[in-house]
Protein backbone atom coordinates (compact mmCIF):
# COMPACT_ATOMS: atom_id res chain seq x y z
CA UNK A 1 0.00 0.00 0.00
CA UNK A 2 1.40 3.38 -0.99
CA UNK A 3 1.27 5.65 2.07
CA UNK A 4 3.14 8.58 0.51
CA UNK A 5 1.11 11.80 0.18
CA UNK A 6 0.13 12.80 -3.32
CA UNK A 7 1.25 16.21 -4.54
CA UNK A 8 -2.30 17.53 -4.45
CA UNK A 9 -2.64 16.63 -0.75
CA UNK A 10 0.59 18.30 0.40
CA UNK A 11 -0.01 21.73 1.91
CA UNK A 12 1.27 24.81 0.10
CA UNK A 13 4.88 25.62 0.95
CA UNK A 14 4.88 28.85 2.99
CA UNK A 15 7.36 31.47 1.83
CA UNK A 16 8.48 34.66 3.56
CA UNK A 17 9.85 37.10 1.01
CA UNK A 18 10.02 40.55 2.56
CA UNK A 19 12.84 43.03 1.98
CA UNK A 20 11.86 44.86 5.20
CA UNK A 21 12.11 41.73 7.36
CA UNK A 22 14.65 42.05 10.18
CA UNK A 23 13.15 40.07 13.07
CA UNK A 24 11.74 36.56 13.29
CA UNK A 25 10.20 34.41 16.02
CA UNK A 26 10.90 30.67 16.20
CA UNK A 27 8.55 28.41 18.17
CA UNK A 28 7.79 24.69 18.10
CA UNK A 29 4.74 22.72 17.03
CA UNK A 30 3.57 19.45 15.50
CA UNK A 31 5.01 18.79 12.08
CA UNK A 32 1.69 18.21 10.32
CA UNK A 33 1.94 14.59 9.26
CA UNK A 34 2.38 13.50 5.66
CA UNK A 35 0.90 16.69 4.23
CA UNK A 36 3.11 18.94 6.37
CA UNK A 37 6.83 18.56 7.00
CA UNK A 38 7.16 15.16 5.37
CA UNK A 39 5.31 16.15 2.22
CA UNK A 40 6.98 19.56 1.93
CA UNK A 41 10.56 18.36 2.40
CA UNK A 42 10.51 14.69 1.41
CA UNK A 43 12.23 13.92 4.73
CA UNK A 44 11.02 11.87 7.71
CA UNK A 45 9.83 13.88 10.71
CA UNK A 46 10.40 13.36 14.44
CA UNK A 47 6.95 14.86 15.08
CA UNK A 48 8.05 18.40 15.98
CA UNK A 49 9.07 21.21 13.66
CA UNK A 50 10.00 24.87 13.73
CA UNK A 51 7.30 27.47 13.20
CA UNK A 52 8.79 30.78 12.02
CA UNK A 53 6.55 33.83 12.42
CA UNK A 54 3.63 31.47 12.81
CA UNK A 55 4.27 29.34 9.72
CA UNK A 56 5.34 25.70 9.57
CA UNK A 57 8.91 25.46 8.17
CA UNK A 58 8.62 28.40 5.76
CA UNK A 59 11.25 29.04 3.15
CA UNK A 60 12.66 32.49 3.95
CA UNK A 61 14.54 34.90 1.69
CA UNK A 62 17.33 36.88 3.37
CA UNK A 63 19.77 39.42 1.96
CA UNK A 64 23.52 39.38 2.41
CA UNK A 65 24.86 42.27 4.47
CA UNK A 66 21.65 42.69 6.50
CA UNK A 67 21.59 41.90 10.22
CA UNK A 68 18.72 39.64 11.26
CA UNK A 69 17.47 38.75 14.73
CA UNK A 70 15.64 35.55 15.69
CA UNK A 71 13.77 35.29 19.00
CA UNK A 72 13.90 31.61 19.90
CA UNK A 73 11.45 29.60 22.00
CA UNK A 74 12.61 26.03 21.44
CA UNK A 75 13.14 24.86 25.02
CA UNK A 76 16.20 25.50 27.17
CA UNK A 77 16.33 22.50 29.51
CA UNK A 78 19.18 20.28 28.28
CA UNK A 79 17.84 17.42 30.42
CA UNK A 80 14.61 17.29 28.41
CA UNK A 81 14.79 14.58 25.77
CA UNK A 82 11.87 16.03 23.79
CA UNK A 83 11.84 19.79 24.32
CA UNK A 84 15.41 21.05 24.12
CA UNK A 85 16.08 22.57 20.72
CA UNK A 86 18.76 25.24 20.35
CA UNK A 87 18.37 27.05 17.03
CA UNK A 88 21.22 26.88 14.52
CA UNK A 89 21.84 27.67 10.85
CA UNK A 90 23.99 25.28 8.79
CA UNK A 91 24.86 24.47 5.19
CA UNK A 92 23.24 21.00 5.13
CA UNK A 93 19.55 20.02 4.97
CA UNK A 94 19.11 17.59 7.87
CA UNK A 95 20.27 19.24 11.10
CA UNK A 96 20.77 17.50 14.43
CA UNK A 97 24.47 18.39 14.45
CA UNK A 98 24.97 17.11 18.00
CA UNK A 99 23.97 13.58 16.98
CA UNK A 100 26.03 13.43 13.79
CA UNK A 101 29.08 11.25 13.40
CA UNK A 102 32.42 12.97 13.75
CA UNK A 103 32.94 12.67 10.00
CA UNK A 104 29.57 14.27 9.24
CA UNK A 105 30.28 17.09 11.68
CA UNK A 106 33.56 17.85 9.94
CA UNK A 107 31.68 18.22 6.66
CA UNK A 108 29.03 20.53 8.16
CA UNK A 109 29.46 24.27 8.40
CA UNK A 110 27.53 25.94 11.21
CA UNK A 111 26.87 29.53 10.19
CA UNK A 112 25.08 30.81 13.31
CA UNK A 113 23.99 29.61 16.74
CA UNK A 114 27.12 28.09 18.30
CA UNK A 115 30.38 29.00 19.96
CA UNK A 116 33.45 26.79 19.80
CA UNK A 117 35.49 25.58 22.76
CA UNK A 118 39.28 25.57 22.73
CA UNK A 119 39.02 21.98 21.52
CA UNK A 120 36.83 23.14 18.61
CA UNK A 121 33.70 21.54 20.01
CA UNK A 122 30.48 23.33 19.07
CA UNK A 123 28.32 24.57 21.94
CA UNK A 124 24.84 25.97 21.17
CA UNK A 125 24.12 29.55 22.21
CA UNK A 126 20.46 29.98 21.27
CA UNK A 127 18.19 27.90 23.51
CA UNK A 128 15.19 29.85 24.83
CA UNK A 129 12.14 28.91 26.91
CA UNK A 130 9.62 26.59 25.29
CA UNK A 131 6.69 27.92 23.27
CA UNK A 132 4.77 24.95 21.96
CA UNK A 133 1.75 24.67 19.71
CA UNK A 134 -0.27 21.67 20.79
CA UNK A 135 -3.67 20.04 20.62
CA UNK A 136 -4.62 18.28 23.84
CA UNK A 137 -6.38 14.94 23.68
CA UNK A 138 -6.06 14.60 19.91
CA UNK A 139 -4.62 11.62 18.07
CA UNK A 140 -1.62 12.97 16.16
CA UNK A 141 -2.17 10.33 13.48
CA UNK A 142 -5.21 12.34 12.42
CA UNK A 143 -2.99 15.27 11.39
CA UNK A 144 -3.05 13.78 7.89
CA UNK A 145 -6.78 14.58 7.64
CA UNK A 146 -6.33 18.37 7.58
CA UNK A 147 -6.68 19.71 4.05
CA UNK A 148 -4.64 22.87 4.62
CA UNK A 149 -2.11 24.36 7.01
CA UNK A 150 -4.61 27.09 7.89
CA UNK A 151 -7.14 24.50 9.05
CA UNK A 152 -4.44 22.56 10.91
CA UNK A 153 -3.05 25.67 12.61
CA UNK A 154 -6.50 26.76 13.82
CA UNK A 155 -6.74 23.51 15.77
CA UNK A 156 -3.61 24.31 17.81
CA UNK A 157 -3.15 26.32 20.99
CA UNK A 158 0.22 27.83 21.89
CA UNK A 159 1.50 27.84 25.44
CA UNK A 160 4.78 29.30 26.63
CA UNK A 161 7.08 28.84 29.57
CA UNK A 162 7.98 32.08 31.35
CA UNK A 163 11.19 33.87 30.49
CA UNK A 164 12.77 35.91 27.75
CA UNK A 165 13.60 34.26 24.43
CA UNK A 166 17.08 33.41 23.33
CA UNK A 167 18.21 36.00 20.81
CA UNK A 168 20.28 35.00 17.80
CA UNK A 169 21.73 37.81 15.70
CA UNK A 170 23.42 37.04 12.40
CA UNK A 171 24.43 38.71 9.15
CA UNK A 172 24.71 36.61 5.97
CA UNK A 173 27.80 37.52 3.96
CA UNK A 174 29.45 36.63 0.67
CA UNK A 175 30.83 33.38 2.11
CA UNK A 176 27.34 32.01 2.76
CA UNK A 177 25.92 29.60 0.16
CA UNK A 178 22.79 30.63 -1.73
CA UNK A 179 20.75 28.07 0.23
CA UNK A 180 21.30 27.33 3.92
CA UNK A 181 19.05 25.74 6.55
CA UNK A 182 17.68 26.50 10.01
CA UNK A 183 17.65 23.54 12.39
CA UNK A 184 17.59 22.17 15.89
CA UNK A 185 21.11 21.57 17.19
CA UNK A 186 20.11 18.25 18.77
CA UNK A 187 17.34 16.79 16.56
CA UNK A 188 17.37 16.26 12.81
CA UNK A 189 14.59 17.17 10.38
CA UNK A 190 12.86 20.05 12.14
CA UNK A 191 13.64 23.05 9.91
CA UNK A 192 14.04 24.03 6.28
CA UNK A 193 15.50 26.48 3.77
CA UNK A 194 16.87 29.99 3.92
CA UNK A 195 17.50 31.56 0.51
CA UNK A 196 20.43 33.96 0.69
CA UNK A 197 20.32 36.64 -2.02
CA UNK A 198 22.35 39.69 -3.00
CA UNK A 199 19.18 41.63 -3.77
CA UNK A 200 15.45 41.10 -3.92
CA UNK A 201 14.27 40.80 -7.50
CA UNK A 202 11.08 42.19 -9.01
CA UNK A 203 9.71 38.64 -9.15
CA UNK A 204 10.34 38.26 -5.41
CA UNK A 205 8.37 41.45 -4.69
CA UNK A 206 5.47 40.31 -6.86
CA UNK A 207 5.39 37.00 -5.00
CA UNK A 208 5.37 38.87 -1.69
CA UNK A 209 2.38 40.97 -2.72
CA UNK A 210 0.41 37.91 -3.75
CA UNK A 211 1.15 35.95 -0.59
CA UNK A 212 0.28 38.55 2.08
CA UNK A 213 2.52 36.95 4.68
CA UNK A 214 2.48 38.20 8.28
CA UNK A 215 5.83 39.24 9.75
CA UNK A 216 4.64 41.09 12.84
CA UNK A 217 6.53 40.24 16.04
CA UNK A 218 3.83 41.76 18.27
CA UNK A 219 1.18 39.52 16.69
CA UNK A 220 2.93 36.38 17.91
CA UNK A 221 3.62 37.80 21.35
CA UNK A 222 -0.11 38.45 21.77
CA UNK A 223 -0.93 34.87 20.77
CA UNK A 224 1.35 33.36 23.41
CA UNK A 225 -0.07 32.10 26.70
CA UNK A 226 1.87 31.13 29.80
CA UNK A 227 2.06 27.55 31.01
Amino acid sequence: VNTEPSKKDVWDQPKIIDSSLRMMTATLGPSGGKNGFQGLTGLPSPGLAWFINGYLIPEIWLKRGITYVVHIYGGNNPHSSQYYHPFVITDEPNGGYDGMTEVAQKHTRILAGVQYTLRRQARPTSAGPLCLRERKGFDRRLDDNFLSFKEFNKSLDMRCEPGDPAVLEFKPNSSWPDIVYYHSFVQSNMGWKLHIVDKFSTDDKKMLQSMQMINNEDYYQQKMQKF
